[in-house]
């Protein structure tokens, strides 16, 4: 059991790492050039998109999702954090149509209007990849959580009808 607990840490570290070197890889080349103020949605949003992704393909192999009180912890913990990813990620696009660099942040260093507008491209880009997957990926997680909770109450009833 304790190898079990322990390679399930080991999962998650490696998956928390990974997350993190591609949340600096994508952040990385805005951060360089602006103040970036949305820094935390983007965060956000990349991680959501991993860690759940991971949770949704790697269900099975994830020991403290087993508890029933605390997949529902977690499901209704997820339709919050949808709603308000959902909030952000519309506000964001919406920044984003007035196409004006100074509203995601000031300024760092001088940039021309191809550098502008390349970055402002490259927002446009980050934003509604990583917006979408995290939104999509939260639902996915939560549609698994309701399939396995679906699972466990047909199986606890066909037992129940075979006594």
């Amino acid at each position: 059991m304790n190898r079990i607990f322990l390679f399930a840490i080991i999962q998650e570290t490696i998956g928390w790492l990974i997350t993190v070197a591609i949340a600096i890889a994508t952040l990385c080349p805005v951060t360089q050039k602006i103040n970036y103020n949305f820094l935390f949605e983007n965060g956000l949003f990349i991680a959501a998109a991993g860690t759940y992704l991971r949770y949704f393909l790697f269900y099975n192999s994830i020991p403290f999702l087993q508890p029933n009180w605390v997949r529902f912890v977690v499901f209704t913990a997820n339709l919050v954090l949808w709603v308000y990813m959902l909030n952000r990620y519309e506000m964001m696009l919406q920044i984003h149509d007035d196409y004006v660099l100074e509203e995601f942040g000031s300024m760092i260093m001088p940039l021309n209007n191809d550098e502008q507008k390349s970055l402002l491209d490259y927002l446009y880009k980050l934003i509604s990849f990583s917006g979408f997957v995290a939104l999509l990926a939260t639902a996915l997680f939560n549609l698994r959580l309701i399939g396995a909770y679906w699972r466990v109450a047909k199986v606890r009833f066909s037992q129940r009808m075979q006594e």
